[in-house]
């Protein structure tokens, strides 16, 4: 994090890691504690929300632009950089309906941008993978995991 900003702002709104139980099959079956790390931070819990809001404000800075409400429908590679075909797209997770965008956003539904670089961040059913026949090489659980 301290790469590409100064997490000390982060570190000091989260909340020390002490312990943890693991669960597996709906029974507690350990607990993680005695966390020891080389970083200059303890461990601590703190919202994806607030990661990402800190690393967003942090690319808009750098001069970034961040679309929302998109989503990706083609990439297509070249010697000077990347095609990303774009359509206006929002999710709202079922039964709730989303609401009506404004007439000046559904004047155009689709796009595409052109850049040097197109970063996948897009989880692991990734479009921006499919699209470049780039493979999936994590690991499948058949676990439910809870993060926090």
């Amino acid at each position: 994090m301290d790469l590409v900003l100064d997490a000390s702002p982060l570190a000091a709104i989260g909340r020390p890691f002490r312990a943890a139980r693991i669960g597996s099959e709906g029974k507690w079956i350990g607990k993680l504690t005695g966390l020891v790390t080389e970083s200059r931070f303890p461990p601590t819990t703190i919202g994806q929300n607030i990661i990402e809001g800190h690393l967003e404000s942090r690319y808009i800075e750098l001069g970034g632009t961040i679309f929302r409400a998109a989503r990706v429908t083609s990439v297509v590679e070249d010697d000077e950089g990347v095609n990303v075909g774009i359509e206006r797209y929002v999710y709202v997770r079922p039964p709730a309906k989303a609401p009506s965008l404004p007439e000046a956003l559904t004047r155009c539904s689709s796009t595409f941008l052109r850049a040097k670089y197109a970063v996948g961040c897009d989880g692991k059913n990734s479009k921006v993978r499919e699209c470049l026949n780039l493979g999936y090489d994590g690991h499948e659980y058949p676990q439910t995991f809870f993060f926090g």
